[in-house]
């Protein structure tokens, strides 16, 4: 089987999108692709390879087929790219794709945040590596790569709208939202914007 690396390279080779590959790059994201003539749209991609278990990782064994592992540094690194980019993540034993936007990755909640133990090449005892533990239900579901270039799209007209003007919090699925705190009314705008200005 094809690495998702190998899948997305061939696919973009046979599209009409022009884009560059940056997957030996340390870092950079793997890929860009070239949306709407001017926007260039940064990417990494994951894959989930095998069921985690779910004692090492401290969650629930339900819950175990909708986790995805994914470090901390490349969560960070995707929000650095901007808002133009994001991950995609192929989950081999449900044969999808999950998108999640680098606005999503910096607005949604996360299951929790580990730092694992490992062997650094310096030696260093006590060193760890900080691992976020995503929900798959809170991106989006691609059924192949067209689709999933589509969803891109769409994700890219909207940029403004969600970082801009977008008032109420995102909903995500498996997510309460709840209404809090004193209803602001227009007296409170007036009286910040005078004691601003």
């Amino acid at each position: 089987m094809k690495t998702l690396q190998q899948e997305l390279r061939q696919f973009l080779k046979k599209s009409n999108f022009r884009h560059g590959d940056d997957t030996a790059a340390l870092h950079s994201l793997d890929f860009w692709v070239l949306i709407q003539k001017n926007k260039i749209f940064k990417l990494d991609v994951k894959e989930k390879t095998q069921s985690y278990n779910a004692n090492t990782w401290g969650i629930d064994v339900f819950n175990e087929k909708h986790t995805f592992i994914i470090d901390e540094l490349a969560v960070t690194k995707i929000i650095w790219y901007g808002p133009e980019s994001g991950v995609l993540v192929r989950d081999l034993a449900k044969d999808k794709y999950i998108f999640f936007s680098a606005f999503a990755l910096s607005t949604m909640q996360i299951i929790k945040k580990v730092n694992r133990p490992i062997e650094s090449k310096y030696g260093n005892v006590g060193a760890v590596k900080g691992k976020w533990l995503i929900d798959f239900r809170k991106g989006i579901q691609c059924d192949d790569l067209k689709h999933f270039m589509h969803v891109v799209i769409e994700y890219m007209k909207s940029i403004e709208f969600l970082y801009l003007h977008k008032v109420p919090c995102q909903d995500y699925s498996e997510e309460i939202i709840e209404i809090r705190g004193s209803r602001r009314t227009m007296d409170y705008r007036k009286y910040d914007l005078a004691r601003t200005y």
